[in-house]
């Protein structure tokens, strides 16, 4: 899949904490909470590891990894975890699968995010012309 980059303000803001009103909130099945929220990437990537496989499970066959990543600015982990719905991987292996989906993201989006423009090969690097002896600019 082609990665659709974000720039270094997006990136940031996709890593950045949410209200705990747009956190997202895990459950074992239809009412039934965990106690567990993320209201960042981060902690969303720490609490995959820590909830019941079954858990992820249930979240992406809803498609509410989906829909939370995109609430997030994400398209890009949103649409890896769209191709995932209707897997016939076990829940173990589909957790670690998406657990390590998200730990990606995360490393590439902070690379992002503290880079500096030339960097980010979303944003062309602007090239100043210097001044000739002459004191006059060469173009």
């Amino acid at each position: 899949m082609a990665d659709r980059e974000l720039s270094k303000e997006d990136a940031a803001r996709v890593l950045g904490p949410v209200p705990s009103d747009r956190a997202f909130y895990f459950y074992s099945d239809v009412g039934r909470p965990l106690g567990k929220s993320s209201k960042s990437l981060v902690e969303f990537s720490q609490v995959l590891v820590e909830v019941d496989p079954s858990v992820v499970r249930f979240h992406l066959e809803r498609g509410d990894f989906e829909r939370w990543l995109k609430m997030l600015g994400d398209p890009v982990l949103a649409d890896q975890f769209a191709a995932l719905r209707g897997s016939s991987k076990p829940p173990a292996e589909l957790r670690g699968e998406v657990s390590s989906d998200v730990k990606s993201r995360v490393d590439r989006l902070q690379k992002i995010a503290s880079s500096s423009p030339s960097q980010n090969p979303r944003e062309p690097t602007a090239r100043a012309s210097k001044p000739s002896s002459s004191g006059r600019r060469r173009a």
